[in-house]
């Protein structure tokens, strides 16, 4: 069955210091809402986009396009079929 249940980001912790330029959600549904709060849960990153890949590329930045400070993330992926998964993501800049 195709959902999300696999899905998760890499490289984690992100951490630029050792050459990581982007995360990766992966094991995606064909079309995927991914959203990331910081801990007092304001979001801070949101994204819809078609993924027949099953792939997203995030570069760590806010929705203004501004580097995310190092700290511990929420994210919560959902797709168009209702399925949801949720995680945790740690920025070591």
């Amino acid at each position: 069955e195709n959902n999300l249940s696999t899905a998760h980001c890499y490289p984690n912790p992100y951490k630029p210091s050792l050459g990581h330029i982007k995360i990766t959600f992966s094991h995606l549904t064909a079309h995927t809402k991914v959203r990331v709060f910081d801990i007092a849960g304001k979001l801070v990153y949101k994204n819809e986009v078609d993924t027949p890949n099953g792939e997203l590329e995030w570069d760590a930045s806010d929705t203004d396009g501004d580097p995310l400070a190092s700290g511990l993330y929420i994210y919560i992926i959902t797709d168009n079929e209702n399925h949801k998964k949720t995680g945790k993501v740690a920025i070591i800049r």
